[in-house]
């Protein structure tokens, strides 16, 4: 199997919130995409931080705010490339389509509520 790697944004990116004292893990489909032997430029980051925490962190200016409700908010990279960041969450309540959320929760319950197993698959 060939190493995972993502993008040298991203691993800066993850490297700023676990030096602020919160971990940073890569999520989701791009690691099933590296897994099966792609090159995956997409890659999301799953955190203890807060939207807050984290626009506090990057600044107003290298943030974006494009799923606050859902403890997403976009970080910037130096070209202006952005990724997104999702506070660990799981599903308090659903009716199938829409979930009620909690925030600040492990990973494990965070990986647990992913659409797809494959998916639910976490690399630090």
């Amino acid at each position: 199997m060939h190493r995972l790697l993502p993008t040298k944004s991203v691993l800066d990116i993850a490297r700023r919130l676990e030096a602020a004292g919160f971990e940073a893990w890569c999520v989701g489909g791009a690691i099933r995409d590296a897994l099966l032997g792609g090159h995956p430029l997409d890659w999301d980051l799953a955190t203890t931080a807060t939207p807050k925490q984290v626009t506090d962190l990057f600044g107003r200016r290298r943030t974006i705010p494009v799923g606050i409700e859902f403890g997403t908010v976009s970080v910037l990279d130096d070209a202006g490339v952005p990724h997104e960041i999702t506070t660990f969450r799981r599903d308090v309540r659903t009716d199938g389509r829409h979930a009620e959320v909690e925030f600040g929760v492990s990973l494990d319950d965070d990986l647990a509520r992913r659409d797809f197993t494959i998916n639910a698959i976490a690399y630090r």
